[in-house]
């Protein structure tokens, strides 16, 4: 009778959803998880490779259009023009001869002066250009990666959708192509005030960034100094690389009605939409009081208010993903539990707060 009751309580177990659960994560090893992985990166990252290589192979064969990596050989030829005592906005004789986006600009470059401080260097060596756009490739694909291995098939979804922005940058290598990793870098370590590093040279070399101030105002205020020492840092070597005049030349760049096609202002007829987009994602960033939303606003703004706004320009909305990286596990098995946290109170913004919260998350 015992045997018997033994044998049908045994049998009665046979089937059950826990047991049946427990047997398959019995097969799922962590290296065939990790295999897993690593082959969902590169499913996702596949599309956005296909699509550089497309667009590489247009531009090669197009006589009015931009030629390969066009962005980066904008930046060369500043440094070109630089080292032989030329212009920085303006062409001279015998020039490096550029494609000029929007067509509408007459001016040689579009960047503020302080891209000539690294340019001047890069255009010295015939590697300078393969450097920057190796590193390009880098940071750009390396974030997307690690955005996916961390957070699973919901980024890989996301990256797989920017393939056409992500191929296009990658076919350029603009400036912006590191902004996805520094915003994502400034999101991991914002606990850090020299996030203001990344941020300020992001502001003082493309602009439209200076949005993520309002982030830094309302959630991270001690990383404002360390952005103005990165920016005066720009400002004093690109006026030792350019020349203090170049300031004065760009401020004409700057406030010349030029702007790209697909911008929101010519889009919409209205000119002054850009700039109210950016002062706008500035202020709203500053006062919203939960900081993954502070943190995504900014960045929406300064793409959404970018003046020069083209495909390639849309990358640094990857980094949206980065406040849903709070609510992941260290191998990010989980699905997406939260984005970000609210604004914490001015004593938590210590590296002992937040070891103490992120050791919380690990026990849990």
């Amino acid at each position: 009778m015992v045997e018997g009751g033994h044998a049908s309580r045994s049998a009665s177990h046979v089937g059950r959803p826990d047991q049946v659960t427990a047997s398959s994560r019995a097969v799922v090893t962590p290296r065939v998880r990790l295999t897993l992985r690593l082959c969902l990166v590169v499913l996702s990252l596949l599309p956005s490779m296909l699509m550089a290589k497309a667009y590489l192979t247009t531009f090669s064969h197009s006589d009015t259009g931009p030629g390969p990596f066009a962005d980066a050989l904008t930046y060369l030829a500043a440094g070109e023009r630089l080292n032989v005592g030329h212009d920085l906005y303006t062409f001279g004789p015998g020039d490096r001869p550029l494609f000029v986006y929007p067509p509408s600009s007459t001016a040689a470059l579009l960047s503020p002066p302080p891209i000539a401080a690294p340019w001047r260097l890069l255009a010295l060596s015939p590697a300078g250009i393969t450097l920057w756009i190796a590193s390009g490739w880098l940071c750009l694909l390396g974030t997307m990666a690690y955005l996916v291995f961390r957070l699973g098939w919901p980024a890989a979804i996301v990256c797989a959708l920017f393939f056409r922005p992500v191929g296009e940058q990658l076919a350029v290598v603009n400036m912006t192509a590191f902004f996805p990793a520094l915003l994502v870098a400034s999101w991991r370590f914002r606990a850090h005030p020299q996030i203001g590093l990344a941020i300020g040279s992001m502001a003082i070399l493309k602009l439209a960034p200076a949005t993520m101030f309002g982030w830094l105002a309302g959630s991270r205020p001690r990383a404002l100094v360390w952005a103005a020492g990165a920016m005066t840092t720009f400002l004093v070597l690109g006026a030792i690389a350019a020349g203090p005049g170049a300031y004065v030349e760009y401020l004409g760049v700057a406030t010349s009605p030029v702007s790209s096609p697909f911008s929101l202002a010519i889009q919409t007829g209205l000119p002054w939409l850009s700039m109210a987009i950016l002062v706008g994602g500035l202020i709203a960033s500053f006062l919203i009081r939960h900081e993954g939303l502070a943190f995504a606003v900014a960045i929406v703004a300064s793409v959404a208010g970018n003046p020069a706004l083209y495909g390639a320009s849309l990358v640094p909305l990857l980094a949206l993903l980065a406040p849903f990286l709070d609510g992941r596990s260290g191998t990010g098995d989980r699905t997406i539990r939260q984005f970000g946290t609210r604004r914490a109170l001015p004593s938590s913004d210590t590296s002992q707060n937040v070891t103490a919260h992120a050791s919380k998350q690990e026990v849990v």
